[in-house]
């Protein structure tokens, strides 16, 4: 039995997504985009960021900043 990976991951239930470098959409399934409420095409091409900048907490830290750096620690880390 073989499966193609662009079947499982459009059709998966659990929201996934893939980000390049600079954090621009390449990819989102169904669950994703329903997930963050805008229409896969919406996403594609677009910065993570730009989309959804976030707000900050009572402390004035932004959950997207720490997200953002999350993200940057991996790719220099790998």
């Amino acid at each position: 039995m073989s499966f193609a990976f662009q079947d499982i991951f459009a059709n998966s239930p659990n929201p996934y997504m893939v980000l390049d470098r600079e954090f621009r959409y390449l990819e989102a399934n169904r669950a994703y985009a329903e997930a963050v409420g805008r229409p896969r095409e919406a996403l594609i091409g677009r910065r993570l960021f730009e989309l959804f900048p976030g707000t900050a907490d009572e402390h004035g830290r932004s959950q997207a900043g720490v997200l953002r750096a999350s993200l940057e620690r991996v790719l220099a880390t790998g």
